[in-house]
């Protein structure tokens, strides 16, 4: 007499010893014809066709709502309060299981080209890159590591209230910020585009020297 060999755990009915073609209740079908009561990682539970059916690619484990359960950190991701695995700091979404990482010079980013933002000691520029250095017109915030647009009148400046340099045809007062005209006592210095002191009697003047104005009401000159 013929002994048929006994079909698998789990299985109701196979087709060799590792192959099952239906399960018994409470198992389900895996992709290898396997029937199991749990289902392995990156799949979950489906009641209606009993088989172990895909999460979603960022998922270590989810539920039959595809939300997932747990992430893994050999995948670059961290459960969000959304229930979704999203890249850990210093990686991207791929819309792969496994995160792409950042360039070295960013905090955070989209691709290897585009930052959200930069590592320490380095600013974002209007291009969405980190560099060392800001371009003219704009000066490095150390709080935000972004490159700030300086006043519109300032060629260069170290933050929004302090310009080194001016555009042209406009001057350096003393709260260190660009104008079009300088003060009273102070000439605009077409060279070094600061407003330049005039001489102890003068209002007004041409350069540091000739006076072309003098204030009777308070100098009584």
């Amino acid at each position: 007499m013929t002994i048929c060999p006994t079909c698998p755990f789990c299985c109701a009915t196979c087709v060799s010893s590792s192959q099952c073609s239906t399960c018994l209740p409470d198992c389900y079908m895996t992709i290898n014809s396997s029937c199991v009561s749990t289902c392995p990682d990156r799949f979950y539970k489906n009641s209606q066709t009993m088989k172990c059916a895909s999460c979603p690619f960022d998922c270590l484990t989810c539920n039959s709502t595809l939300n997932c359960l747990n992430c893994s950190p050999a995948d670059y991701r961290t459960l969000s309060s959304s229930n979704q695995c999203i890249p850990m700091p210093g990686y991207y979404e791929k819309l792969t299981q496994i995160c792409g990482k950042c360039p070295p010079i960013c905090a955070t980013c989209s691709s290897l080209t585009y930052c959200y933002t930069c590592a320490s000691g380095y600013y974002l520029r209007s291009d969405n890159r980190c560099y060392v250095s800001c371009l003219p017109s704009t000066y490095p915030n150390t709080s935000t590591l972004t490159c700030k647009s300086c006043p519109a009148t300032c060629a260069l400046c170290t933050n929004a209230s302090y310009c080194t340099v001016c555009i042209t045809r406009n001057y350096i007062r003393i709260d260190n910020m660009c104008y079009s005209t300088c003060v009273g006592r102070y000439y605009p210095d077409d060279i070094q585009l600061v407003c330049g002191r005039c001489a102890y009697d003068c209002y007004s003047c041409a350069n540091g020297l000739n006076c072309t104005a003098c204030d009777a009401l308070d100098d009584h000159r």
